[in-house]
């Protein structure tokens, strides 16, 4: 497994992202999905950086690659899935879904409000 951070890479790239949130093993917070920056060499395995810190418990701001579609049609960007995120409470994810927004960029859609 590879640790991917984008100021290590020379040649960057835009990936849309996608993963979910959990407040529990099997409670689901919602669904996070954008674009981030990431190395244009990532493969499924790696470890990309999508928050630099965190004050979500059980969050380290990095998470591993489950899938790459390479760019088509001559778009920019690829599609990566990441690894979904279990946190201890509900509180840890309204916690983190606040900082991916404000943070980030990425768009949090809580399947329950």
């Amino acid at each position: 497994m590879t640790l991917l951070t984008p100021e290590h890479q020379s040649n960057n790239m835009i990936a849309t992202i996608d993963f979910s949130i959990f407040y529990s093993p099997t409670e689901a917070y919602g669904s996070v999905t954008g674009k981030i920056d990431v190395p244009d060499s990532v493969s499924v395995g790696d470890e990309v950086l999508v928050l630099e810190e965190s004050s979500a418990k059980g969050f380290c701001g990095r998470l591993r690659v489950t899938s790459v579609s390479p760019n088509q049609n001559g778009f920019q960007s690829i599609l990566i899935g990441l690894d979904d995120v279990v946190l201890e409470s509900i509180e840890d994810a309204i916690v983190l879904a606040r900082e991916l927004e404000s943070q980030v960029g990425l768009f949090v859609d809580p399947y329950h409000t």
